[in-house]
């Protein structure tokens, strides 16, 4: 029978980890993961939109950065116009496929804001904070 290996404890180990339990981040449900790795979904999200009255369709290639999301994201791509401002809002499998999609869409001098959420990739105006934040806020699983 092969032995187990030693652990030695040494005061500062011995302080992160009490620290680590009392604070709770040992615990996955007080951490929220089991509800925020949970992937946002087209039709939910679309349907939230609808009942705040915000106008949602394919992506429109209105300028370069527009098309470049429509392209890379033909399916699963949507346009909600709010206000005047058309965001961009990009849905994908998983949440190493919207980083991979955020990092094609990145170009230096940005007219618009890229971000990302879980796995949704927003492309918004800089000053359209307020209507970005709506359609942040009807993101659903």
């Amino acid at each position: 029978m092969p032995s187990r290996p030693t652990v030695r404890w040494t005061p500062a180990a011995a302080v992160a980890c009490a620290a680590v339990v009392s604070m709770g981040l040992a615990s996955p449900l007080r951490a929220g993961t089991a509800t925020s790795t949970r992937p946002f979904t087209l039709r939910a999200t679309t349907a939230c939109l609808g009942r705040r009255h915000v106008a949602v369709g394919r992506v429109q290639a209105t300028n370069r950065r527009m098309r470049a999301l429509r392209d890379l994201d033909q399916k699963t791509s949507r346009q909600a116009k709010l206000r005047g401002f058309v965001i961009g809002i990009a849905f994908e499998r998983s949440i190493a496929d919207a980083k991979f999609l955020f990092e094609l869409l990145q170009v230096p001098n940005d007219p618009l804001r890229l971000e990302r959420v879980r796995n949704v990739v927003l492309l918004s105006p800089h000053r359209a904070a307020a209507e970005r934040a709506a359609v942040v806020g009807c993101l659903r699983g």
